[in-house]
């Protein structure tokens, strides 16, 4: 993991990880802060890898990481190379490696809806909100032990009778990207395009 920079933009709050240091930034008014963040430590660590966990996940908060690497890099003259996997990707690999349940609630930026993501199956089930997550559930007599939550950094985003399944740690996807990019032999980019998966909801301006 040497030189490498871990980039997650797809939970509600970025997070940036090099070496033992973590940081984690908040959605709101993130695009006032990303870009000096990734300058300060460009000059700090002049990491040469990025491993980008891209998608699915916050409008905002995709958009701003990409743009910011893509901005960094021109700055130092593509001296980094972006590694950018998706957390679909990623638990699909971990799945079929025997380290996590077969089905999984994704977080995808909405206030109120997730994925329900079949893994065994490598397909999504369907766009839910939470009510109908609990419902598909019961109806289909799915044990919790087969589910899992979606890695993110405030666990009230989940109701609380979801909080007893199975959720990651953000040191998992950490761990999963370096074994996938590694294993996959990932080829690294000069820039990155944020990888939405869904349409973003944008919110008109009040006048």
């Amino acid at each position: 993991m040497n030189n490498i920079l871990f980039f997650n933009i797809s939970s509600d709050q970025i997070h940036l990880s090099y070496q033992e240091e973590e940081l984690f930034l908040e959605r709101n008014g993130v695009e006032n802060v990303l870009g000096k963040v990734l300058v300060e430590r460009w000059r700090k660590y002049q990491f040469k890898k990025v491993y980008i966990v891209n998608g699915p996940g916050g409008f905002t908060n995709l958009r701003v990481g990409s743009l910011c690497m893509n901005l960094l890099n021109a700055l130092v003259g593509d001296q980094i190379d972006f590694y950018s996997v998706s957390k679909i990707e990623l638990y699909q690999y971990a799945y079929g490696q025997g380290w996590m349940p077969k089905q999984g609630v994704i977080y995808i930026g909405q206030k109120k809806n997730i994925w329900l993501w079949d893994f065994e199956r490598k397909e999504k089930v369907w766009q839910m909100n939470f009510d109908q997550l609990k419902q598909y559930l019961e109806e289909n007599t799915i044990n919790k032990e087969d589910v899992f939550l979606d890695v993110v950094y405030d666990y009230n985003y989940y109701p609380e009778d979801f909080r007893t399944f199975t959720h990651n740690q953000y040191s998992v996807l950490k761990e999963l990207i370096h074994k996938y990019v590694e294993e996959k032999e990932v080829k690294g980019t000069p820039s990155i395009e944020a990888k939405y998966m869904i349409d973003p909801i944008i919110t008109p301006s009040k006048k």
